[in-house]
């Protein structure tokens, strides 16, 4: 006899199915009976079609009820309640291989099945009409050996956490810090490597200071070629002077325009000159008279900079050139003039706060309508660095200035030096000393020595970023220019404010006040007196690399000698690039 396979059907499908029988009886009635001009369904027909809609009725809840799946009973423990040691623990268990006959794998804690069990048999039977009535003698299929006892064993109860040991391959958890001792303004995600280097208008600048780019890079005006790095700095500017030739006697009014295109080289540490670096900057001024076109000409300034380090000796080189015709302080009108300076430092460590410091120096200056001279002198120092703020030196200097008619000028010093900085906002650095000259000759007045004390000391104050105040003072003892017989001294008063305001402008003032003492040539010795005023301000722009200036400047000389009193009065405007 065959057998019968009942299948269970649940009620939602039963549902679901008696909904498609009524819809196809519907569908089968409407097509059966349609409806004739002035006439409906027939009674019969009527009369079906409202019994299926109130049996369509009464199912619909019979649907949605058995959707709903019934709500657990919130009162009552779960069966299987897990703890975090479990959870812990079942994640580093090794992960169980799967069965040849691709079952689902039994659960980590549940017990192993039957041998007799549907989930090893390979052709399970087939599920009749009639299931074997289920007997409580009925003993289980086991794989127990013969003659043991079939009981099952009691369920296990779990041991209370505080008592359960973990497995040793239990990873720790590391404790979670409190929000107050996390940094939130250090945390910097890492950006591309192709992003470049922020800069302050939040555009990205390729980084040329990574040797580890591509060897060559260009941004603007700033070309880099493995470690070397040019850069183009142009300003164009124009101005009015009321007096070019700097006299009281011949004032000519005129409108200058330059043209200055500085061209830069460096290598290394260039822009922060800490470690080693040399750079060269040379800048040709183009200087064209609107009126006086006789007066047109080219200035010319060159300057070397630069710094090696060895093991314990670290040694510096500067060097600069100056071509100009502008007026000088000591000079009347517009005379020619070109100066050349060499300094070679060496600071040599002998022991970790002790340095012994070696200077070489070097001067010339030539003047087209005034004598010439060449000044070399050396300074030998020892030097001590009692803190990261503080440092000293002391030591003699000696030199000799030759002129242009062959006279002579020996002189000898002692100079101390000392730095302090505070390492935030304030430093100050500077040599005091006295320094004794002699002349070869005896001059008219009969002096053939003389002694003066010298000095250079400089400060800076930083207020805020991009504001500043420098302040410097020196005393300064060389010949003049104008007889070659005469020394010049020359007091300095350099005082420099730069503020920067709503982000854009930058304000500055400076004064320049000097006062020239020249002695040693009798009746012709005095005092002059030089100063300078140069209110200004600029507009920054293009991520601060473009600026306009806007100036006006006041300058007077007073002397004992009355042609050589004047003033002069100019405003002008400039305009810079720079990378």
């Amino acid at each position: 006899m065959a057998s019968i396979r009942s299948v269970s059907v649940s009620p939602a499908d039963a549902a679901r199915h008696l909904n498609v029988v009524i819809f196809v009886i519907l569908h089968h009635a409407c097509r059966t009976a349609p409806p004739q001009r002035g006439r409906h369904f027939a009674p019969r027909g009527r009369r079906v079609v409202v019994t299926l809609a109130l049996l369509a009725a009464l199912i619909a809840p019979l649907t949605s009820w058995a959707q709903t799946p019934e709500e657990p009973n919130w009162s009552q423990p779960a069966a299987g309640a897990v703890t975090l040691e479990e959870e812990l623990a079942d994640e580093t268990r090794p992960a169980a291989e799967p069965s040849a006959t691709g079952d689902s794998l039994p659960a980590p804690n549940s017990p192993p099945p039957a041998s007799g069990s549907p989930a090893t048999t390979a052709n399970p039977p087939p599920v009749t009409s009639d299931p074997p009535p289920a007997t409580s003698n009925e003993e289980p299929l086991t794989n127990e050996e013969p003659g043991t006892t079939n009981q099952e064993p009691p369920p296990a109860t779990d041991p209370p956490p505080a008592t359960r040991d973990l497995p040793p391959a239990t990873p720790e958890v590391p404790p979670i810090a409190p929000l107050d001792d996390f940094a939130f303004d250090e945390v910097e995600e890492p950006l591309p490597d192709d992003m470049g280097v922020p800069s302050d208008g939040g555009f990205f600048l390729p980084d040329l200071t990574n040797p580890a780019d591509p060897f060559f890079q260009l941004e603007g005006l700033h070309l880099r070629l493995g470690e070397l790095h040019l850069r183009l700095l142009p300003a164009v500017g124009t101005s009015y002077n009321d007096n070019i030739f700097a006299s009281n006697q011949d004032r000519v009014a005129d409108i200058i325009s330059t043209f200055s295109p500085a061209l830069a080289a460096g290598i290394g540490d260039y822009e922060v000159r800490e470690q080693n670096y040399f750079t060269l900057v040379y800048t040709p001024q183009f200087q064209f008279f609107a009126e006086n076109t006789t007066q047109n000409t080219t200035n010319e300034f060159l300057t070397f900079d630069g710094q090696y380090s060895f093991s314990r000796l670290v040694t510096g080189v500067t060097f600069t050139y100056q071509r100009t015709s502008d007026p000088v302080p000591d000079q009347v009108g517009r005379n020619e003039y070109t100066t050349f300076n060499f300094r070679w430092d060496n600071s040599y460590a002998l022991a970790s706060k002790t340095f012994l410091e070696l200077g070489l120096n070097g001067q010339y200056q030539s003047y087209s309508f005034s004598i010439d001279y060449t000044t070399v002198s050396a300074d030998l120092r020892l030097a001590y660095q009692f803190s990261e703020k503080l440092r000293l030196s002391l030591g003699p200097s000696a030199g000799i200035t030759y002129v242009e008619n062959g006279e002579e000028q020996p002189f000898q010093a002692v100079n101390l030096g000392f730095e302090y900085d505070t390492l935030k906002k304030f430093r100050i650095r500077g040599d005091v000393g006295i320094q004794a000259r002699q002349f070869t000759e005896t001059d008219i007045s009969g002096d053939s020595n003389i002694v003066t004390p010298t000095f250079t000391i400089g400060a800076t104050y930083l207020i805020k970023v991009d504001s500043s105040v420098d302040l410097a003072f020196s005393r300064t003892i060389g010949n003049s220019g104008f007889s070659s017989g005469q020394s010049q001294i020359t007091n300095t008063i350099n005082l420099s404010y730069t503020q920067r305001v709503l982000t854009r402008f930058r304000l500055g003032f400076t004064v320049n006040y000097q006062i020239l003492q020249y002695q040693g040539f009798g009746t012709q010795d005095r005092n002059d007196a030089f100063l300078n005023v140069q209110p200004s301000i600029a507009y920054l722009f293009w991520r601060d690399r473009c600026s306009v200036t806007f100036y006006v400047a006041r300058q007077q000389r007073y002397s004992e000698l009355e042609f050589l009193n004047y003033n002069a009065n100019s405003a002008g405007t400039s305009f810079s690039i720079e990378f």
